[in-house]
């Protein structure tokens, strides 16, 4: 199932904090309660994602998955994932990590050298470690702990989400092993395309493959089956889902002309900019800005 046909793609339907990530605050975390049963939200971002539910139901979708989650379910977003979830069961109380992929891909341990953080994020969403029955109630505890912690706040909040996050990836990897039918890179791939995703963060224009691969110091083709095996994508949509994810920002943060924020992110005119938001997020610019308006009202 496709949740784009089945459902109108509307990431602004929930009043939703845009959560900045970088090198220096990698590591985010949001607690939200959703009092109304039905509530929509469909969105799409940067950051690995990781939530738990607290209490509530919720049903989660991906573009050709589902599923239901409960107290101490669990799910995972890769980066510019599309994904949703419609509330059964309010209020809905949920807590969300969202984090800069290449700091989980640097956490290690001296004690599993073996332990990869990265794989758990990029198999297809049906494959994605679940709780077991053991460890729900831990996970939990551990949401419970991070809840307190966004209550808090303070200058040890980032080592503290840090903390809390390896633990829960802990107590979801335990029994858990990446599916055979593809050759899944290790977490430490992430550095050898570091560059190729610089490019794209510090330019709005398109940077192509070519581009990208010569400044890892790889071939095109070797850059781009590692690209996809990583991140799940080619690294041409990701450019392209980064430059839509800036223009909707745009969109809904300022009153600039669809002309300029076209030009802004690096789209030839409004017509272009037009045809690939409407695929990606299945609405219109003008349609998306008109509703991120009203919301806020």
């Amino acid at each position: 199932m496709n949740f784009l046909r089945k459902y109108p793609w509307n990431a602004v339907t929930v009043n939703r904090p845009v959560l900045s990530i970088n090198e220096t605050e990698p590591f985010r975390a949001v607690y939200r309660v959703y009092p109304k049963k039905g509530e929509m939200l469909f969105d799409v971002h940067y950051g690995l994602e990781i939530g738990i539910i607290v209490r509530g139901k919720m049903h989660r979708y991906y573009q050709d998955w589902e599923t239901r989650l409960g107290p101490g379910g669990v799910w995972l977003c890769g980066m510019w994932e599309p994904h949703g979830f419609k509330i059964l069961d309010a209020p809905c109380d949920v807590l969300a990590f969202i984090f800069w992929p290449p700091a989980l891909a640097a956490m290690k341990f001296k004690e599993l050298p073996n332990l990869d953080w990265i794989t758990p994020f990029i198999v297809p969403p049906s494959l994605r470690p679940v709780p077991t029955p053991q460890t729900r109630s831990q996970i939990l505890a551990v949401a419970r702990r991070a809840i307190r912690t966004i209550e808090r706040g303070g200058p040890y909040a980032q080592a503290r989400y840090r903390l809390l996050l390896m633990e829960i990836l802990l107590l979801l990897g335990e029994g858990w092993s990446a599916p055979a039918q593809r050759d899944y890179p290790r977490g430490d791939s992430f550095s050898r395309i570091n560059r190729a995703l610089q490019l794209v963060f510090q330019s709005r224009r398109v940077i192509t493959a070519q581009t990208a691969a010569k400044s890892c110091g790889l071939c095109r083709n070797t850059f781009g089956k590692l690209f996809h095996n990583l991140m799940g994508i080619s690294f041409p949509q990701f450019g392209l889902r980064y430059r839509l994810h800036g223009a909707a920002l745009e969109l809904r943060q300022s009153a600039a002309p669809l002309k300029a924020v076209a030009h802004h992110w690096g789209f030839t005119d409004t017509s272009h900019l037009h045809r690939c938001f409407q695929a990606h997020y299945g609405c219109s610019p003008v349609g998306y800005r008109r509703e991120a308006s009203q919301s806020r009202k």
